[in-house]
């Protein structure tokens, strides 16, 4: 599990920091398009922190994550890593062909890494599967 949580973070590190082909667009939207890169690293932590925090708990709250003994295992990580992954490259490509949308998702991911850190620091008060 922690090597799965390692390549999600490398990955959305390694995605943050790379140069991509707007990187030549007008310097007036470079703070926008940093503002987002930080933004998918951030979403993609709070992804792996809850992740961390949900494994192998007894009774996962989402039915779709869940294992069929209802425990958050492979599945839910790989159901979670997929769905967030789309939603990366979706976004990509969005901010590849219009850059000022980049400080809209920016600001929705950021949002969204609140909501999901939310949640982990929650899943971290429930015990431990025996």
């Amino acid at each position: 599990m922690r090597l799965a949580l390692i390549l999600v973070m490398a990955a959305a590190l390694g995605f943050a920091q790379r140069n991509t082909s707007f990187e030549t667009r007008p310097d007036t939207l470079q703070p926008e398009l940093r503002l987002w890169k930080v933004s998918v690293a951030a979403l993609a932590g709070a992804s792996a922190l809850d992740v961390a925090s949900s494994w192998g708990k007894c009774c996962e709250a989402n039915t779709f994550l869940a294992s069929p003994d209802r425990n958050f295992g492979a599945r839910g990580l790989a159901i979670k890593s997929g769905t967030l992954s789309g939603q990366i490259l979706l976004q990509y490509l969005l901010v590849r062909r219009n850059p000022k949308l980049s400080k809209v998702l920016g600001i929705i991911n950021f949002t969204g890494a609140g909501a999901i850190t939310g949640v982990a620091i929650r899943n971290y008060g429930i015990p431990q599967r025996r």
